[in-house]
């Protein structure tokens, strides 16, 4: 349930306890801020990674949905990557989510990502043992990134809500 730990950071960050704490950890770790009322960037590149990793890597029962299912046509009324630059892809997002977001899941499980002096991240998906020949490859900035995986966690919530409600069933083991 790592998208429980990105909810309730998420739901954290905004409190005055939340950044106590991310001014005196950082203090006590030895860095010194600009003035004393300096918070540690927490929502930096090192949370979008963790972020990423939680809701992309680790629910991969989600990429075992059809696309019709309410969890993708949920994104797609979210237009949930709009703020990606596509530069190659086999399929749109509209007519195969999945893809997308297994490529996705591919780039952030194998480290297929870069990101530049200014935070865009570019992401690449290749097949197996041909690194040469990416099948799909989207940018984002560091900033829209970080909303796409905030709908992603809201997506990931409602899905196993359902789940623990009873409207939807528990994916199988594999």
């Amino acid at each position: 349930m790592c998208w429980v730990n990105v909810a309730i950071i998420d739901r954290l960050r905004y409190t005055d306890a939340f950044k106590k704490c991310c001014r005196d950890v950082s203090r006590n770790a030895g860095f010194v801020p600009p003035t004393p009322e300096t918070e540690w960037p927490f929502m930096n590149l090192s949370w979008g990674a963790y972020m990423m990793y939680c809701l992309l890597v680790v629910p991969k029962e989600l990429y075992e949905l059809p696309n019709n299912d309410s969890f993708f046509k949920g994104l797609l009324d979210q237009q949930a990557m709009r703020s990606f630059t596509v530069n190659k892809e086999r399929f749109k997002f509209e007519i195969d989510p999945s893809y997308h977001l297994s490529c996705l899941r591919n780039a952030v499980s194998h480290v297929h990502f870069r990101i530049d002096q200014q935070g865009k991240l570019t992401f690449w998906d290749h097949p197996p043992r041909k690194p040469d020949k990416r099948r799909w490859e989207v940018e984002i900035e560091h900033n829209d990134l970080i909303k796409f995986l905030h709908i992603m966690a809201d997506a990931a919530h409602r899905y196993y809500v359902d789940i623990k409600e009873g409207r939807r069933k528990p994916p199988t083991p594999t």
